[in-house]
């Protein structure tokens, strides 16, 4: 994991591949990371927090979360995508 950290600080490009890692490192708070597409984002945040945001909303998804006890929070307007 350290090599890996340090490949990072050099500017290594973060893939599909090494997501395991990255992850890792961002719940561990070595790394701030936040994955966005145009329509949604992932954001490793403190204390084990992952936040993820999407432009519209999907029931299955909540439910799944909802099912599984997970903290959820739900908004009337859009998450801005920052």
């Amino acid at each position: 994991m350290l090599d890996f950290f340090l490949l990072l600080e050099k500017g290594l490009k973060v893939n599909v591949e090494n997501m395991e890692h990255v992850a890792r490192l961002a719940l561990r708070e070595y790394i701030w990371i936040q994955l966005a597409s145009e329509s949604m984002f992932v954001r490793f945040d403190y204390d084990y927090y992952v936040d993820v945001g999407t432009i519209e909303r999907c029931d299955e998804a909540v439910q799944k979360v909802m099912d599984l006890e997970l903290s959820i929070d739900l908004w009337d307007e859009p998450y801005p995508l920052a």
